[in-house]
């Protein structure tokens, strides 16, 4: 038999009512609602004048409601309750049986909503597994570099000492241009992993983008391009030949994810208060600017965006790409004091969201710097 609501001390009524953990009474056998908390039909994403559903099944995944209704002993367990919307969300759920006089049954649930701590746990392995990967990729590129040095040199000399017209000088070429494209990839581990030093300007986000999508105007006239560029954008605190390679790989991706060609649109703001977003690196502060490339190409899977930023992964074709592009795009944006984030899904394009801090007012910002690492 149930307690009329009624009969309860009206300092435990205040205490479940105002209670932060969410709290749900239900009938069993059968699951039927007997009594919920505001923080309860929070959590499910109802009004307060809305009408709550009447069965466990309503809440819980099938499988789970109807092992309840047969398990009646005391559960502490992680639990996924579906909203009002559609939405999964996780809880530490604590589950007590009561059992009345008549022989009737009640559950009484607790339960704790675990998507922030879960979020937050998504993104303390990002950062410390991207932290990883770039103590790695920088301990390869300077040991690859030294390698280079050598073989450079060598190079070097034979071209001197062979004749201008001697038969070997062709190969000599390759040899020399093999070991250019290697330092170009050891550039971009070391960029990623925050090396060296950056030389910080003032730099006009708005002048570079117009800059760069003149250039991809021009090599591929089957891609719109909408430019949306806040007229009174901030200016940015960066070493701007670094931005110029940022926007490169990303106009770039942008344009082989169209091979038929598309629409790439480029959209700057200015940020006054920091954004509720996921993002990859560190927070932007109070103050900094945003801006996004976003295309209309065919998209990536949830599995593969994931990796976008790890070194050396690429969907690309063999020979066509070494998987360093974002992930220079990924250290260069972090090592500035920005983050980034990315959005897509099959078929319906891409869009990459940038976060730099402002430039500081009254400051030439002219000096060497040494990233963020």
């Amino acid at each position: 038999m149930r307690l009329d609501p009624e009969e309860i001390p009206a300092r435990h009524r205040i205490m479940a009512e105002f209670c932060p953990v969410g709290i749900l009474e239900a009938e069993l056998p059968g699951g039927r609602v007997l009594y919920s908390n505001p923080a309860f039909r929070r959590m499910l994403g109802l009004a307060p004048e809305e009408r709550l559903g009447l069965k466990l099944v309503e809440f819980f995944e099938e499988p789970q409601a109807e092992e309840l209704n047969r398990k009646i002993l005391p559960a502490t367990f992680e639990g996924k309750i579906q909203t009002a919307a559609g939405d999964i969300v996780t809880t530490l759920t604590d589950c007590r049986s009561l059992s009345e006089a008549d022989g009737s049954r009640r559950v009484v649930f607790y339960f704790q909503d675990l998507t922030k701590i879960k979020q937050m746990e998504r993104e303390l392995w990002q950062s410390q597994k991207m932290e990883a990967i770039g103590t790695l990729a920088a301990g390869i590129a300077h040991d690859f570099n030294n390698l280079l040095t050598v073989i450079m040199g060598s190079v070097s000399l034979m071209r001197a000492s062979l004749g201008a017209d001697h038969c070997l000088q062709e190969l000599v070429a390759k040899m020399e241009q093999a070991a250019k494209s290697g330092a170009e990839i050891t550039r971009k581990l070391i960029g990623y992993a925050g090396q060296g030093k950056y030389h910080i300007t003032r730099v006009d986000l708005n002048q570079l983008v117009g800059e760069c999508c003149e250039l991809i105007g021009r090599s591929r006239s089957n891609i719109l391009i909408v430019q949306e560029l806040a007229p009174d954008l901030w200016p940015i605190a960066a070493d701007k030949g670094q931005i110029e390679l940022v926007l490169a790989n990303l106009f770039v991706n942008a344009v082989e994810a169209m091979p038929a060609g598309g629409r790439l649109s480029i959209r700057t703001r200015n940020c006054p208060e920091p954004e509720p977003t996921r993002r990859t690196g560190r927070d932007a502060a109070t103050g900094g600017i945003a801006l996004e490339v976003s295309d209309s190409g065919v998209g990536m899977d949830a599995a593969t965006l994931k990796h976008i930023f790890d070194p050396f992964f690429t969907t690309k074709a063999m020979g066509r790409g070494v998987g360093l592009g974002l992930a220079a795009v990924y250290g260069i944006v972090n090592n500035h004091g920005g983050a980034i984030e990315a959005a897509s899904a099959k078929g319906s394009g891409t869009t990459f969201t940038l976060f730099f801090p402002a430039a500081r007012p009254g400051s030439s910002d002219r000096r060497g710097y040494e990233p963020r690492r």
